[in-house]
């Protein structure tokens, strides 16, 4: 009951904070500071989605990254609008950062999911390794 409430908690602050961003109207410099808080940079030490610090559990990033596309999309659909020009890349900017720079397959794995997701295919291309395209496009051994 208790871990619920805590993933709920951060359901609600990613949320909030998406909300928060579009009452402001999406500006610029808020987003630049957001997204500084959200990968851990700029005096911001442990932002969820921080790529290379080993403070914050694997699991916050995952359910993060796993609420992430949801809670902007309950955001932008309360409103019934697109987001500005701009403003889905920079949004979408600390994921694309953790799948680049995440310390471990199974994050970079979920990042590049949360990218592939087709409500943000208009914002985002991810980046996939050359081994990891290979690794796609492998079927099976010839008998």
């Amino acid at each position: 009951l208790r871990l619920n409430k805590y993933l709920y908690l951060m359901r609600m602050y990613v949320r909030a904070s998406f909300r928060y961003l579009h009452d402001q109207g999406w500006k610029r410099e808020l987003l630049s500071d957001w997204r500084a808080a959200m990968e851990g940079r700029d005096g911001y030490e442990l932002g969820p989605l921080s790529p290379g610090n080993g403070k914050v559990p694997d699991g916050v990033r995952y359910h993060v990254l796993d609420v992430w596309v949801d809670e902007l999309w309950v955001v932008i659909d309360e409103e019934d609008e697109e987001l500005p020009e701009g403003v889905g890349e920079e949004v979408m900017g600390p994921v694309e950062r953790l799948q680049r720079e995440g310390r471990t397959k199974v994050v970079k794995g979920r990042a590049r999911d949360v990218l592939m997701d087709e409500r943000t295919a208009q914002w985002m291309t991810p980046s996939i390794g050359k081994d990891e395209q290979s690794r796609e496009e492998f079927e099976g051994f010839e008998d």
